[in-house]
């Protein structure tokens, strides 16, 4: 039993828009940051899907990339919170 390609592509949307209104309903930056996550990982579904139905590698090769962005903003996001609630190691307080 195959799955098709659109089937995908619903769950890719349906994570986007879950992304999408987490994005705009919370004010937590962490939460939102998660929301942002679901969003490129929405996208990457989307893409490996393409990548997959048209038998092209460049859609798994703009995976690697998003999530290599997706990285950065975890570790920005991360110490960035540490800085702010004040448990950064080496900070008098």
């Amino acid at each position: 039993m195959s799955v098709s390609a659109s089937w995908y592509l619903t769950l890719g949307a349906v994570l986007f828009t879950i992304g999408a209104v987490g994005l705009l309903i919370r004010r937590n930056v962490l939460v939102m940051f998660m929301c942002v996550e679901l969003m490129l990982n929405a996208a990457n579904l989307t893409f490996v899907t393409f990548a997959r139905r048209l038998n092209d590698i460049a859609g798994q090769t703009a995976v690697f990339f998003v999530l290599v962005v997706a990285a950065a903003e975890w570790s920005w996001a991360l110490g960035s919170s540490s800085r702010f609630t004040g448990d950064a190691p080496g900070r008098r307080g």
